[in-house]
């Protein structure tokens, strides 16, 4: 795949299958097994609109949203269906595991690291050509995906995060700090898909363009939902949306595509952006900076001290939070001074 031209990836596959008769709660992944020829008809939709790439069916396929003897087969099946549609690329797409990691929620890393580790394995094997990992709000999430992708496989990773209007996930990351961490760890391309449509998207694509090293990848919503007699459309017509995508790829953006309530419409219309445009080569900043999972430190010329908040000389009880991995305990307890809780947030 060569990342230095435009690369279109497709659209929606979850609104597309409700418009099929995948009825609400039903797990999508299933209908890799039950309506295979729905979703291949999908997939080719995409690809006669001028999709590069087309993303399997898979966004849930883990063994804590589908059944551990299941997997296997739905994996195989939807890489398949994907190939059929003969796209250029075949992406595996791998969604949140849909749980919190500690110390926010229950789920530990290395947990995390191998339910990942378990679909790129099968994802390689039965012949994806990337992995896309798609609408993560947790950095640390993000991390357990992409060094599982990287340890285990030989495939390329592109990661894209999930923004509120606010510009940061749901668990608070911003665009600097997941750009700059994002790309530390070694990703083949890094954006923003979900939750917004392109217009809302646009500042938070520019900074990310400011930092980004890498081929930057938008995959917006068709626009803010709207719940209208108990159903959820999208309003955002082709032409606007196909405008708004346009000023991204006019900045800098390389990589585009569409999330909720996008059709294969909006894909022939980006298709179409391309002809009259040219890649333009950004001018990212180098920076040399530090980042939590929520906070980016950009360092300068002044002398910085780090770590001295966490010094356990004296603290008995930090000394052990320090040996546990007790991360709570370390961020929020008065004994590690409420100063460390201030610059992590």
């Amino acid at each position: 795949m060569n990342l230095d031209q435009f690369i279109l990836f497709d659209g929606a596959m979850g609104t597309q299958l409700q418009a099929r008769g995948l009825s609400i709660g039903e797990n999508p992944e299933y209908f890799n097994l039950s309506h295979p020829e729905i979703v291949k008809s999908i997939h080719k939709d995409y690809v006669n609109a001028g999709a590069d790439v087309i993303t399997t069916n898979t966004f849930q396929a883990n063994r804590k949203k589908v059944k551990q003897e299941d997997l296997s087969t739905i994996i195989s099946a939807a890489i398949s269906h994907a190939k059929a549609a003969n796209a250029s690329y075949v992406a595996y797409d791998m969604g949140p595991i849909g749980q919190l990691l500690k110390p926010m929620g229950t789920l530990t890393f290395d947990d995390a690291y191998d339910i990942f580790r378990e679909q790129v394995i099968l994802a390689e094997c039965f012949g994806a050509d990337l992995v896309i990992v798609e609408t993560v709000s947790d950095l640390l999430e993000a991390k357990a995906a992409i060094l599982a992708v990287k340890e285990n496989t030989q495939l390329p990773v592109f990661v894209t995060m999930s923004y509120q209007a606010d510009s940061r996930t749901f668990v608070g990351a911003d665009p600097l700090t997941a750009t700059l961490t994002l790309q530390a760890l070694g990703v083949d391309a890094l954006g923003v898909n979900c939750s917004l449509g392109p217009v809302e998207l646009l500042p938070i694509v520019e900074t990310i363009l400011e930092y980004a090293k890498v081929p930057v990848m938008v995959q917006a919503n068709a626009g803010l939902p709207e719940i209208v007699s108990g159903e959820t459309l999208y309003k955002l017509t082709v032409k606007e949306y196909a405008q708004a995508v346009k000023r991204m790829i006019d900045k800098g953006v390389r990589i585009v595509g569409g999330c909720c309530g996008t059709t294969p419409e909006f894909t022939k219309a980006m298709h179409a952006l391309f002809k009259n445009s040219k890649i333009v080569q950004t001018a990212p900043k180098d920076v040399c900076a530090v980042t939590s999972g929520l906070k980016t430190v950009i360092l300068d010329n002044r002398l910085t001290l780090i770590g001295e908040r966490i010094n356990p000389t004296g603290k008995k009880l930090l000394k052990k939070a320090l040996r546990n991995q007790d991360l709570a305990y370390i961020f929020c307890n008065s004994e590690s001074k409420p100063q460390l809780k201030n610059m992590l947030q």
